[in-house]
């Protein structure tokens, strides 16, 4: 291996780096984002109306999504 097969794998590596690091900003963006919809959503929507919406979803992520960013917005009673 010679001086430039080592810097054209470090260039790689540098533009892999970049990559990954930019597609995390983008999903820490959108996660944010998704975060303060849910929590500005409880000004709008009842907690009657949020359960319907819970129980009519089949993903599960969705659903984790809801239980863990939305759990204000279920009632105290409410079992999931």
């Amino acid at each position: 291996m010679n001086e430039d097969n080592i810097q054209d794998i470090l260039d790689q590596l540098g533009s892999r780096v970049s990559l990954l690091s930019e597609e995390n900003r983008l999903c820490t963006l959108r996660n944010d984002a998704g975060h303060e919809l849910i929590k500005e959503l409880g000004q709008y929507i009842s907690p009657e109306d949020w359960i319907q919406l819970y129980e009519s979803i089949d993903n599960t992520f969705v659903k984790d999504l809801m239980k863990e960013w939305g759990a204000e917005l279920f009632p105290v009673d409410y079992r999931m």
